[in-house]
């Protein structure tokens, strides 16, 4: 069972998706279209990386 955090965190990763997607098909602008691409990938790494309880950051 995914907990509650990442369950947010992919509904927001949802949202970017769905709104570069629809994006992609009736705008020339790339670059912002792209931005969202990137913000849900980022999204969804997080969400992976709080479901399987994985330490990341600077090592010390």
């Amino acid at each position: 069972m995914l907990p509650e955090i990442a369950k947010e965190w992919i509904e927001k990763a949802d949202e970017d998706y769905g709104f570069a997607r629809v994006g992609i098909e009736c705008t020339d602008y790339f670059g912002q279209i792209c931005f969202h691409f990137h913000q849900a990938a980022e999204k969804y790494l997080k969400a992976f990386i709080v479901a399987n309880e994985l330490k990341f950051g600077i090592p010390s």
